[in-house]
Protein backbone atom coordinates (compact mmCIF):
# COMPACT_ATOMS: atom_id res chain seq x y z
CA UNK A 1 0.00 0.00 0.00
CA UNK A 2 1.32 3.17 -0.71
CA UNK A 3 1.23 6.64 1.71
CA UNK A 4 0.14 10.03 -0.30
CA UNK A 5 1.30 12.68 1.26
CA UNK A 6 0.06 16.56 -0.09
CA UNK A 7 3.83 18.32 -0.54
CA UNK A 8 3.55 21.13 2.37
CA UNK A 9 7.25 20.54 3.40
CA UNK A 10 10.87 20.83 1.21
CA UNK A 11 11.39 17.25 2.81
CA UNK A 12 8.77 15.54 1.09
CA UNK A 13 10.08 17.37 -2.48
CA UNK A 14 13.60 17.17 -2.03
CA UNK A 15 14.83 13.77 0.02
CA UNK A 16 17.72 14.62 2.33
CA UNK A 17 19.03 11.37 0.88
CA UNK A 18 20.30 11.55 -2.41
CA UNK A 19 19.66 7.95 -3.15
CA UNK A 20 16.08 9.04 -3.13
CA UNK A 21 15.82 11.30 -5.71
CA UNK A 22 13.91 10.05 -8.47
CA UNK A 23 16.18 9.79 -11.61
CA UNK A 24 13.46 9.56 -13.69
CA UNK A 25 12.23 13.20 -14.56
CA UNK A 26 16.03 14.15 -16.14
CA UNK A 27 16.29 11.11 -17.92
CA UNK A 28 12.28 11.41 -19.63
CA UNK A 29 12.82 15.48 -20.14
CA UNK A 30 16.59 15.18 -21.40
CA UNK A 31 18.13 17.60 -18.84
CA UNK A 32 20.81 16.75 -16.07
CA UNK A 33 19.93 15.67 -12.55
CA UNK A 34 19.71 19.49 -10.52
CA UNK A 35 22.50 19.81 -7.68
CA UNK A 36 21.12 20.12 -4.09
CA UNK A 37 20.59 24.15 -4.25
CA UNK A 38 19.07 23.95 -7.38
CA UNK A 39 16.63 21.23 -6.64
CA UNK A 40 15.71 22.91 -2.85
CA UNK A 41 15.37 26.32 -4.97
CA UNK A 42 12.79 24.37 -8.07
CA UNK A 43 11.20 22.79 -5.03
CA UNK A 44 10.38 26.05 -3.27
CA UNK A 45 9.16 27.94 -6.11
CA UNK A 46 6.67 24.58 -6.85
CA UNK A 47 5.38 25.03 -3.24
CA UNK A 48 4.76 28.96 -3.82
CA UNK A 49 2.54 28.09 -6.75
CA UNK A 50 1.82 29.49 -9.70
CA UNK A 51 1.59 33.74 -9.69
CA UNK A 52 -1.50 33.57 -11.84
CA UNK A 53 -4.32 33.55 -8.95
CA UNK A 54 -6.88 30.93 -10.99
CA UNK A 55 -4.22 28.56 -11.32
CA UNK A 56 -3.40 26.26 -8.56
CA UNK A 57 -0.42 23.43 -8.45
CA UNK A 58 -1.27 20.38 -6.25
CA UNK A 59 1.91 18.17 -5.86
CA UNK A 60 2.11 15.08 -3.94
CA UNK A 61 4.34 11.98 -2.92
CA UNK A 62 4.00 8.68 -2.52
CA UNK A 63 6.11 6.57 -0.66
CA UNK A 64 6.03 2.82 -0.20
CA UNK A 65 7.95 1.80 3.52
CA UNK A 66 9.27 5.18 3.83
CA UNK A 67 11.11 5.30 0.42
CA UNK A 68 9.90 7.60 -1.84
CA UNK A 69 8.19 5.81 -5.26
CA UNK A 70 6.86 8.97 -7.58
CA UNK A 71 5.27 12.14 -7.75
CA UNK A 72 1.68 13.46 -8.82
CA UNK A 73 1.19 16.77 -10.08
CA UNK A 74 -1.52 18.49 -11.06
CA UNK A 75 -2.37 22.48 -12.16
CA UNK A 76 -5.83 23.10 -12.24
CA UNK A 77 -7.05 26.18 -13.64
CA UNK A 78 -10.73 26.77 -15.10
CA UNK A 79 -12.38 23.33 -14.57
CA UNK A 80 -9.51 21.51 -16.16
CA UNK A 81 -6.84 19.27 -14.05
CA UNK A 82 -3.76 19.03 -16.26
CA UNK A 83 -1.88 15.73 -14.41
CA UNK A 84 1.71 14.35 -14.35
CA UNK A 85 2.95 11.91 -12.71
CA UNK A 86 7.11 9.96 -12.21
CA UNK A 87 7.95 7.04 -10.89
CA UNK A 88 11.12 6.45 -9.88
CA UNK A 89 12.85 3.60 -11.75
CA UNK A 90 13.65 0.95 -9.09
CA UNK A 91 9.53 1.24 -8.83
CA UNK A 92 8.86 0.69 -12.48
CA UNK A 93 6.51 -1.80 -13.46
CA UNK A 94 5.05 -2.88 -10.64
CA UNK A 95 1.43 -0.83 -11.15
CA UNK A 96 2.44 2.28 -8.87
CA UNK A 97 1.84 4.82 -11.32
CA UNK A 98 -1.77 3.47 -11.79
CA UNK A 99 -2.11 2.86 -7.80
CA UNK A 100 -0.53 6.59 -7.23
CA UNK A 101 -2.82 8.71 -10.18
CA UNK A 102 -5.89 6.66 -9.58
CA UNK A 103 -5.67 8.05 -5.68
CA UNK A 104 -4.27 11.33 -6.69
CA UNK A 105 -7.35 11.71 -9.01
CA UNK A 106 -9.85 10.65 -6.84
CA UNK A 107 -8.63 13.22 -4.00
CA UNK A 108 -8.49 15.71 -7.05
CA UNK A 109 -12.38 14.97 -8.14
CA UNK A 110 -13.22 14.90 -3.66
CA UNK A 111 -11.99 17.89 -3.14
CA UNK A 112 -11.72 20.11 -6.52
CA UNK A 113 -14.40 18.21 -8.96
CA UNK A 114 -12.60 19.52 -12.20
CA UNK A 115 -15.27 19.33 -15.14
CA UNK A 116 -11.88 17.46 -16.97
CA UNK A 117 -9.33 15.97 -16.79
CA UNK A 118 -6.15 16.02 -19.09
CA UNK A 119 -2.21 14.81 -19.61
CA UNK A 120 0.03 15.35 -21.91
CA UNK A 121 1.88 11.79 -23.08
CA UNK A 122 4.61 11.19 -25.34
CA UNK A 123 3.45 9.10 -28.03
CA UNK A 124 4.54 5.47 -27.98
CA UNK A 125 5.32 5.99 -24.18
CA UNK A 126 3.34 2.54 -23.08
CA UNK A 127 3.84 2.88 -19.55
CA UNK A 128 2.33 6.01 -19.52
CA UNK A 129 -0.36 5.43 -22.15
CA UNK A 130 -1.51 2.58 -19.70
CA UNK A 131 -1.87 4.41 -16.80
CA UNK A 132 -3.93 7.20 -18.66
CA UNK A 133 -6.12 4.28 -20.09
CA UNK A 134 -6.78 2.84 -16.45
CA UNK A 135 -7.66 6.54 -15.50
CA UNK A 136 -10.06 6.64 -18.43
CA UNK A 137 -8.51 8.84 -20.68
CA UNK A 138 -8.60 9.05 -23.85
CA UNK A 139 -5.98 10.46 -26.79
CA UNK A 140 -7.56 13.24 -28.71
CA UNK A 141 -5.86 14.49 -32.05
CA UNK A 142 -4.34 17.60 -29.72
CA UNK A 143 -0.60 17.95 -29.29
CA UNK A 144 1.07 20.08 -27.27
CA UNK A 145 5.44 19.76 -27.76
CA UNK A 146 4.99 17.19 -29.58
CA UNK A 147 2.75 15.31 -26.78
CA UNK A 148 -0.60 13.91 -27.81
CA UNK A 149 -3.33 15.17 -25.31
CA UNK A 150 -5.40 12.67 -23.52
CA UNK A 151 -8.66 13.51 -21.72
CA UNK A 152 -11.71 12.47 -19.56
Amino acid sequence: MLRFDLCSGLHKLVPERPHERPACAHEHIGDAPASETEARRKAERWLRGSAEPDVRWINYVARRAGRLVGLAQATVARGTCEIAYLVDPAAQHQGFGTEMMRAFCAELRATLDPAEFTAHILPGHAASEGVAKALGLVPTGDRVDGERVWRR
